[in-house]
């Protein structure tokens, strides 16, 4: 008899704690979900996915050249593709590398406050991109 209304103490008990904390959700953002759908009303929850592309390397040269993981490549647009997938090219030979068309953009700021969903002003790019 014992065991049943402990277990029944136990469940009342969590479901307070869930109920406590359902109250206080919209001042103090604790659940994943509702953290998640603050930052996509606030506009900061990336929604793009960088364009991926395949690259035919051919060596026409007498020695093997290396593409680097990491290293940046220009396409005919102007536009920086990130190579993912490191090569080896030999001589006279061709390889399929896999690049990503993403950069990275350095922004300093000075954190002047501590609160939660401190925002930050995020330049727009100059290029247009």
């Amino acid at each position: 008899m014992m065991q049943h209304v402990e277990a029944m103490a136990t469940m009342l008990a969590m479901y307070s704690a869930q109920l406590e904390t359902a109250m206080s959700e919209q001042f103090e953002k604790t659940w994943d979900a509702t953290v998640l759908a603050d930052a996509a009303m606030r506009g900061i929850v990336r929604k793009a996915t960088p364009a991926k592309v395949r690259i035919r390397a051919v060596n026409k040269g007498a020695s093997a050249f290396t593409i680097d993981s990491e290293r940046t490549l220009l396409d005919s647009s102007g536009r920086s593709d990130r190579v993912e997938t490191p090569a080896t090219v030999d001589a006279g030979k061709e390889a399929l590398i896999e690049a990503a068309q993403l950069r990275s953009v350095l922004v300093p700021h000075t954190v002047t406050g501590s609160e939660p969903f401190y925002a930050i002003e995020v330049p727009p790019p100059d290029d247009d991109l």
